[in-house]
């Protein structure tokens, strides 16, 4: 029998299908380019943030200051936690302060204003502890202590007494500059805590203190990866605040880590030279209790001071929190 003319059932289906084929590639294509991405082309953080997370810091009535005074009314002391990724660069040599495994020989931590050796300089300041951490990712610590007079920002929150800071500065291995930036997530998050006894007197730090932060290169930009993914089943105690010292941590994490529920310290918009100033600025701000907006203009202060080329108003742009 002759088949009758016009097109096989096998045509007849392949042109639609091929139709709907091309449409898909083109709306994945499409979403794609409408995916937000950072300043470098990278997609920001997606990992889910659980909700164990955002339920345990969906309250925004808690205000950061009046928590961090009711720390200082009850205990007299506050902490603060700073995480150092030391600078690595292999061609250079020791005398470039580029060596990753050396603190005394760094230019973030033993260098002139390396944060190991400014605050040991800093007015006011004065070393109460240290050590050579664990002596394989964490080379090196140091506490440093200041007794703070209460300003009137205090006062209005009912600080009248006056109190202790400490600041406990953890120099890391460049082998572990991964965890060296997940840590400070991980103690605002998971409570991951620290206790050193200084000058007999037991400390809390990294999930007991105030205020977490990391200072160093943005690894982030050469190996993008999501800390949030690996947190795990996290379920912070308390409201903590946060900050990252290093070039362009606003683009891949502001807005994550306060979808967590983190209290945002500073992050940076641009380049930097992560140098402990801008630490000094932060803290500054937090010893008056200037917080909020205040952190921005004390961080945007010492910055101008110290780069002589950056105006007052360019480093104000430099960061956001």
């Amino acid at each position: 029998m002759m088949r009758s003319a016009g097109a096989s059932p096998t045509r007849s289906i392949r042109g639609p299908l091929l139709i709907c084929v091309a449409a898909v590639i083109l709306l994945l294509f499409v979403a794609r380019g409408l995916q937000p991405r950072t300043g470098d082309g990278r997609p920001p953080l997606s990992a889910q943030v659980p909700t164990s997370i955002t339920g345990a810091n969906s309250d925004d009535s808690s205000n950061f200051g009046a928590s961090v005074a009711e720390d200082i009314r009850h205990d007299g002391v506050i902490t603060v936690t700073v995480h150092v990724g030391l600078y690595h660069e292999p061609g250079l040599a020791r005398r470039d302060f580029a060596r990753g495994d050396d603190p005394q020989n760094n230019l973030y931590w033993g260098a002139l204003f390396g944060l190991d050796t400014h605050f040991a300089n800093a007015a006011g300041w004065r070393r109460a502890y240290r050590d050579h951490g664990d002596g394989r990712r964490i080379l090196a610590r140091s506490v440093f202590h200041k007794r703070v007079e209460p300003s009137e920002h205090w006062i209005a929150l009912g600080v009248e007494q006056p109190f202790d800071v400490f600041v406990l500065a953890n120099a890391w291995n460049h082998s572990s500059v991964v965890e060296t930036m997940e840590q400070p997530i991980r103690e605002a998050l998971c409570n991951e805590s620290t206790t050193l006894t200084c000058e007999s007197r037991a400390l809390q730090f990294g999930a007991a203190s105030a205020i977490v932060g990391y200072v160093g290169p943005n690894h982030m930009l050469e190996e993008y990866w999501d800390p949030l993914a690996r947190l795990g089943g996290c379920r912070p105690h308390r409201r903590v605040g946060v900050f990252y010292a290093c070039p362009r941590s606003a683009v891949v994490l502001h807005m994550p880590l306060i979808e967590a529920g983190l209290y945002p310290v500073l992050f940076t918009r641009s380049t930097i030279v992560p140098e402990a100033y801008v630490v000094d600025g932060i803290l500054d701000a937090l010893l008056i209790g200037d917080l909020d907006a205040g952190f921005v203009d004390s961080a945007a202060t010492q910055y101008a001071r110290y780069q002589k080329s950056v105006g007052i108003e360019t480093a104000r742009s430099l960061f956001v929190r």
